[in-house]
């Protein structure tokens, strides 16, 4: 048995069930980011520096700017050397 029900209420049904889904969806989504609570572990701090000196920075950039500045020519030197 086929009900005829008017578009006007059909269009409100698929309308309600549209608005209930996200409603269910924003609740779930939301209880999954709240239920992260696991505390990190701490860390020890090292009195040890990893930062390069500033000649060492400075050698570093050089050498990155040289090979840059060839860089297009060594490719093309590799290029004719395979072939």
């Amino acid at each position: 048995m086929q009900l005829d029900v008017p578009r006007e209420v059909a269009g409100r049904r698929r309308l309600a069930g549209a608005c209930c889904a996200a409603v269910c969806t924003a609740l779930i989504l939301g209880g999954c980011a709240s239920g992260i609570t696991t505390p990190l572990p701490e860390l020890p701090r090292s009195n040890v520096s990893t930062a390069m000196s500033p000649q060492e920075r400075q050698r570093a950039v050089d050498e990155l700017n040289r090979a840059g500045a060839t860089h297009e020519q060594d490719a093309e030197r590799q290029i004719e050397s395979s072939r």
